[in-house]
C-alpha cells in the first residue's frame, strides 16, 4: 500500500477524502498508531512458480489496466513509469484478475523501517479482484515474483503487510516469508 495522497483522495472521494486525509495526518502528528503493519522477509527464493491452469502470468502494461476487473486499478498506471518498478499480473484472457508489484530499490510509495537493502527486492500492493479470490492467484503471483527476483540475482525479498489482513499474512507465510518486525506508520 502506498502513503495517503491528498490529490487522489480528493479526486476519488471529494470533501470526504480531504477530511479523511486531514484526520489521519493529524493523528500521525500526535503519534497515534493508525496502520499497524508487519515487515516480512524471505531469504530463500524459489527457482520458478508452479503453473496456474487457465490463467496467464506476465508483466503488466498500461493497456492492461484499461481492461482491469476493477476500475480503481486504472489509477495505478503512473507507477509503471518508474524505472525500478515492475508490475506482474495474472490474466483471465484479457482481464487483469490479480496484480502484484516488485521494486528493485526501496519502495518509493510505502514507509517501512530501515533495511539492509543489498541484494533485495520489495513486494508491495498486491491485489486480487473479488471475483477471482480463493483460487490461489495471490500465492501464485507471490511465487512468480520471488522467482523473477532470483533470476535477477537477488537473494532476499521484503514485504509490508497490514496486521489486520490475515489472508495476506497467511499467503505470504505459505510462500516462505516470515515476520521480522512490527511497526506503524
Amino acid at each position: 500500500m502506498r502513503r495517503l495522497d491528498l490529490a487522489d483522495l480528493h479526486t476519488r472521494f471529494g470533501l470526504r477524502g480531504t477530511l479523511l486525509y486531514t484526520a489521519v495526518r493529524g493523528l500521525h502528528r500526535l503519534g497515534i498508531t493508525v496502520r499497524p503493519r508487519h515487515l516480512v522477509v524471505s531469504e530463500h527464493l524459489p527457482a520458478s512458480a508452479p503453473p496456474l491452469p487457465h490463467f496467464e502470468t506476465r508483466l503488466v502494461t498500461a493497456e492492461d489496466f484499461e481492461r482491469a476487473a476493477e476500475p480503481r486499478l486504472a489509477l495505478m498506471t503512473r507507477r509503471l513509469a518508474h524505472p525500478e518498478i515492475r508490475a506482474f499480473g495474472v490474466f483471465d484472457g484479457p482481464i487483469l484478475a490479480a496484480i502484484g508489484w516488485l521494486s528493485l530499490a526501496p519502495n518509493p510509495f510505502d514507509a517501512a523501517p530501515p533495511l539492509d537493502w543489498q541484494g533485495s527486492v520489495f513486494l508491495w500492493s498486491d491485489h486480487t479482484a473479488p471475483a477471482y479470490r480463493r483460487r490461489g492467484l495471490h500465492r501464485h503471483l507471490l511465487l512468480y515474483r520471488l522467482a523473477f527476483a532470483r533470476q535477477l540475482g537477488r537473494t532476499r525479498a521484503f514485504a509490508v503487510i497490514d496486521r489486520w489482513n490475515r489472508a495476506s499474512l497467511e499467503s505470504y507465510a505459505r510462500c516462505g516469508l516470515t515476520p521480522i518486525s512490527r511497526f506503524s506508520r
